[in-house]
Order: C-alpha cells, then sequence, then structure tokens
C-alpha cells in the first residue's frame, strides 16, 4: 500500500546504531539544546522544540535531511534518539492506513517486532498524530530496542515519521522528553 515509508521506516531502524555512537561529534557538529531551543524542519512544513539538553546533530552527518536530536546521557553506548523522515504520501489514504501498512511491513521484516501500543494524540496546536510503541530486536548482539514512532500527517500530502529510539535499559524519562517535545510539534502552513 505504501511502501516507501514502511521501507524508509525500515531503514532508519537498521541505521539507528550508527546514532549511538558515543564518541564526541565534532564540536560544530553538535550543538546541546538550551531551554526554549525550537527546530524547524528544512522543509519549513513542521517544528518542535529541542528536549533541553539533548544534542540537535546535523541531518547530513548521518545522511538524512533533517537533524537528529541524541540524550546526552548514553547508556550501555547508546543514546536515545529523535530521528525525523517526511516524503510524499498518497492522497487516497488516511492516516491510520498509513499506519497499518508501515507496521505490516515493520512486523515481516524486523527481528522480534513487536507493538506494543498504538494511540492518537493531539499536539498542543491541534496536530493529530499516531504514536506507536514498539520493540525488537536489530541492533549487534541480540540487543533490544525499545521505540515509538509518530506518524503526522502534514500540509501537501506529506507525511512525517518521527522515530524515538532506545534500548532495552533506557530510562523512561529519556522518552517521555522526546515525547514532551513531539506533543508541542507545530504544523507550518
Amino acid at each position: 500500500m505504501f511502501p516507501r515509508a514502511c521501507i524508509l521506516l525500515l531503514s532508519l531502524c537498521c541505521l539507528q546504531p550508527t546514532f549511538a555512537q558515543t564518541s564526541a561529534p565534532k564540536p560544530d557538529a553538535a550543538v546541546k539544546a538550551g531551554a526554549n531551543e525550537r527546530y524547524t524542519a528544512s522543509s519549513k512544513r513542521f517544528s518542535l522544540p529541542v528536549p533541553t539538553g539533548w544534542k540537535n546533530i546535523p541531518g547530513e552527518n548521518h545522511g538524512l535531511r533533517d537533524n537528529v536530536f541524541m540524550h546526552p546521557k548514553p547508556v550501555q553506548g547508546f543514546a536515545a534518539n529523535m530521528v525525523f523522515i517526511e516524503e510524499t504520501a498518497p492522497a487516497n489514504l488516511k492516516l491510520g492506513q498509513l499506519v497499518d501498512s508501515s507496521l505490516g511491513l515493520m512486523e515481516k521484516n524486523m527481528p522480534g517486532f513487536e507493538a506494543s501500543d498504538r494511540q492518537e494524540l493531539k499536539t498542543a496546536s491541534g496536530v493529530t498524530m499516531i504514536r506507536v510503541r514498539y520493540q525488537c530486536r536489530f541492533l549487534p548482539n541480540g540487543v533490544t530496542s525499545k521505540n515509538a514512532a509518530y506518524f503526522v500527517l502534514l500540509k501537501d500530502n506529506r507525511l512525517l515519521t518521527v522515530t524515538v529510539s532506545g534500548i532495552a535499559a533506557t530510562p523512561a524519562d529519556h522518552a517521555a522528553e522526546a515525547d514532551a517535545a513531539l506533543l508541542k510539534l507545530e504544523a507550518i502552513q
């Protein structure tokens, strides 16, 4: 139904270990977010606050269009991170159908994939999103990841997929910080 979103999400999950590098990035490559720092996407279609203290890393450092946010305190060598993928969505599909398609492909292609929660949310500015929490084993040595994917339809039939990734040992407050920022996402008209 919507293979490009699913394939991008799968490839994104496979790239996550790259974002977990614990070596310090070049000084000009990452900036720790201060209070009230807001990130605006390269497409100018959405913005959201960078969680305070998280590193705001240029996406081109990871082959992505938009920046990557990384928690400043890695756990067992893995830093919780937020990755943004925006792409064209078929005009005839609704948000729930796009999410169903993505989840079906993830279940088929990700070892140990298990969705544990699916919820429709509204941001403070009224943007509707669907959050799906899931786990899988895509990391080396069979480490289980715990993730949340946020799906948002933006103007001009654009689908935004935000993946927040951690590992089983990642404290819940790392995901809560990302969730709080995403609930302040604003669509830009």
